[in-house]
């Protein structure tokens, strides 16, 4: 349950925020910027989720990076998870 929280957290809090404005802002009724208000705010979501999702890797292998980097100079490496 914990790795299902974890690499999906993201969608989960969107869904979340979505669903309580969604409650908030229709329970008076259904009005053009209600509707506007929620589904900016889905494409926000969506945008978000674009930019910081996970993507694999353009590089083909450990002698494609050594070229790429360093040469002979020290480099900081940040190895990410794509969870």
């Amino acid at each position: 349950m914990s790795a299902f929280l974890n690499h999906y957290s993201l969608l989960l809090a969107g869904a979340a925020i979505i669903l309580i404005v969604s409650v908030v802002r229709l329970r008076q009724g259904w009005r053009r910027t209600d509707w506007l208000v929620v589904g900016g705010l889905m494409l926000g979501m969506l945008a978000i989720w674009l930019i910081f999702r996970p993507t694999a890797t353009t590089t083909a292998g450990v002698d494609e990076v050594d070229s790429q980097i360093g040469a002979g100079t020290p480099v900081l490496l940040e190895l990410q998870s794509p969870f």
